[in-house]
């Protein structure tokens, strides 16, 4: 079973490809900054989704989505990049040590 993640699930574009990947053998791991915007288990039958809260605009995020995944042995096998980061404020990149 393959373990892939999707960034940026809050549109029907991720909506199409959870649906197909859910016709699939694989464990698909839900990457968005707050799951509640978009949950894809109303209107697909499947127990393999899991969701990884992650604000792409913050570094330390990033860090802590990574941590949470290898603490629960999710990390992807695949990564499909669905997000779009139109800018960074500048405190996040300072934070973030960007600087």
């Amino acid at each position: 079973m393959n373990k892939i993640l999707i960034t940026g699930c809050n549109g029907n574009l991720s909506l199409a490809i959870i649906e197909y990947l859910s016709t699939k053998d694989d464990y698909i791991i839900i990457g968005c900054d707050l799951h509640d915007k978009f949950d894809p288990k109303n209107k697909i039958n499947t127990t393999s989704i899991t969701y990884s809260v992650c604000d792409l605009q913050s570094l330390s995020s990033i860090r802590d989505m990574v941590t949470n995944l290898k603490k629960n042995d999710l990390l992807p096998d695949y990564i499909i990049n669905n997000a779009a980061v139109d800018s960074v404020p500048i405190a996040n990149a300072v934070n973030d040590g960007l600087d």
